[in-house]
């Protein structure tokens, strides 16, 4: 009977402390550090609208980093390439595959170009206009809309030049034929007219033109990659002035060139819209608040004050809060 508490003894102490064991081993796991999703920022050079995008996008990402299982997005887990300050002789697809990134975002053309036969990570493009059919087909890139709703866009140009009754423009159905539908569905509900003409080359845009003067108070200038070449882009600036009627575009670019006023989305809300859009991929079991790939509604307001004087074109400054670039809510 003597050996009997030595031999019980251990057994009852295995028993006490293993479940502690278990709980303490479980408690370091819950507490160490989640491993963070690899992400492989490619970005065209470092220009401001580039920059804002990318700032957006980390913002975005980086607020869910305490929410997410034992993956999670940290501006630690980012590698940025920016391809203007590279090497001529940088091995970009060697670079990513050492890299082995869960995603790739690709911020402007030039950076899409550069990434989008990678096929080993889905990829996010924003700020790319016009992108190619290949990136375009492929089911493993998707990208950020550069344009804002045609409603959006309207409205704040009615704000501006409320005594606009008929807009103009001149569309390729297969190119913008949506966005033209739309425009018109809103303008049902504004009060205003489209009134819009089609054309599949820039040649016949041209000659389009033409029957619309003295027919409308404005001409919008639609995102259609088959029309806007420089010759059309010119016929337009003409048309404005020629027939002194505002000439509404969707870039600052073209209000430097001689547009009366533009509506471009806002590049900071581009990058938060991808940070959204790369959650949902990385996590698609997550719920990105009602988050729907669509428009991005965020934008700037600008008016060439200039132009709306030469044409003579009143416009309501208050829209504007006498500030050269309103955020449109």
């Amino acid at each position: 009977m003597g050996c009997k508490p030595n031999n019980f003894q251990p057994m009852m102490y295995m028993k006490k402390t293993s479940p502690l064991f278990l709980l303490i081993a479980i408690f370091t796991l819950w507490l160490s550090p989640a491993r963070a999703f690899e992400i492989a920022v490619v970005q065209t050079s470092s220009a401001r609208p580039y920059e804002e995008s990318y700032q957006g996008f980390i913002q975005t990402t980086a607020k869910s980093a305490s929410t997410w299982g034992h993956k999670s997005i940290s501006p630690d887990s980012t590698t940025r390439i920016v391809l203007s300050e590279v090497d001529p002789s940088f091995d970009l697809q060697s670079k990513l595959q050492g890299l082995h990134p869960d995603i790739i975002i690709a911020i402007g053309r030039k950076a899409l170009l550069r990434v989008m036969n990678y096929s080993e990570a889905p990829i996010i493009h924003m700020l790319a206009p016009f992108p190619p059919a290949k990136a375009q087909n492929n089911p493993n890139i998707s990208g950020i809309d550069l344009n804002l709703s045609p409603a959006k866009q309207l409205s704040a140009f009615l704000d501006v030049f409320p005594s606009i009754k008929r807009i103009g423009t001149i569309y390729n159905p297969s190119e913008t034929g949506e966005m033209v539908r739309q425009a018109k569905a809103f303008a049902g509900i504004a009060g205003i007219e489209i009134v819009s003409l089609k054309a599949v080359s820039d040649k016949e845009a041209i000659q389009q033109m033409a029957l619309l003067r003295n027919n409308v108070d404005a001409f919008w200038m639609l995102p259609d990659r088959s029309l806007l070449t420089p010759i059309f882009i010119e016929s337009q600036l003409r048309f404005s002035f020629e027939n002194r009627v505002p000439l509404l575009t969707f870039s600052d670019k073209y209000l430097e060139m001689g547009a009366t006023l533009s509506l471009a989305a806002a590049h900071y809300a581009m990058g938060e819209r991808a940070g959204h859009l790369a959650m949902q991929t990385l996590k698609p079991t997550e719920q990105e608040n009602g988050f729907q790939e669509q428009y991005v509604e965020t934008a700037t307001l600008r008016l060439n004050e200039k132009i709306a004087k030469k044409i003579g074109i009143i416009s309501n400054t208050a829209a504007l809060k006498i500030s050269p670039a309103q955020k449109v809510q």
